[in-house]
């Protein structure tokens, strides 16, 4: 006899934010405690002297020690000309609210006060986040974490849609 399944979990989003919410109302972010999340922030703003590549050892030293204070995991992230890649996982919400409050509103300041411009809106959407099961699907993640970071060292040829 075949074991009854639940359709209901099937039916629980698994993705938030990025451009799939523009103009949509805010909904509470798809998140897990269980599993890891891929979290993109995206800046439209960061090209040329703004960009993270240009500051990638504070902004590297800025996601380590927040994380640390937040008790988030990070198992990779890849700062990116216009956006930042992370995998990570959550203990708790509240953590992830404060953390990514912190982070973003960190990140802004030290950009503007570096390159002596305003930068107000500097994250045109929302984060993107997208939960990730644990194995293949976790592991695919993580090389394409890789695929980024050789990108930004030149390593691998760029693709169109990154901008400095």
């Amino acid at each position: 006899m075949k074991q009854q399944t639940f359709n209901f979990f099937t039916n629980l989003p698994k993705e938030c934010g990025g451009t799939q919410a523009v103009n949509k109302r805010k909904s509470q972010r798809t998140l897990s405690t269980k599993s890891p999340i891929h979290l993109v922030l995206r800046s439209d703003k960061a090209k040329g002297v703004c960009s993270f590549v240009n500051h990638q050892i504070v902004l590297n030293k800025l996601i380590t020690r927040l994380a640390k204070k937040h008790r988030i995991k990070i198992y990779a992230h890849a700062i990116n000309w216009n956006h930042i890649h992370f995998v990570i996982r959550v203990f708790h919400r509240r953590n992830y609210n404060c953390w990514i409050r912190d982070l973003t509103g960190q990140i802004v300041q030290y950009i503007s006060l570096k390159t002596k411009t305003h930068l107000s809106e500097f994250f045109t959407v929302r984060p993107y986040t997208r939960l990730v099961s644990w194995g293949r699907e976790f592991k695919t993640v993580i090389e394409y974490q890789i695929l980024n970071k050789m990108e930004v060292f030149g390593l691998r040829p760029r693709k169109s849609g990154n901008t400095s």
